[in-house]
């Protein structure tokens, strides 16, 4: 069993990976959006603002 981890995950795809539903990855017991907040982003240099 996986500790409950609610945390922000930040995820930067490239490419076709674009297409992969990321927020709907199961990890045997959940699926990612039920353990994290997931926000998008379209280059990792938008993180530091």
């Amino acid at each position: 069993m996986m500790p409950v981890f609610f945390g922000k995950l930040v995820i930067i795809p490239h490419g076709a990976l674009h297409n992969l539903p990321f927020h709907a990855f199961h990890d045997g017991e959940d699926i990612l959006i039920d353990r994290h907040e997931i926000s998008f982003a379209s280059s990792a240099s938008v993180l530091r603002y």
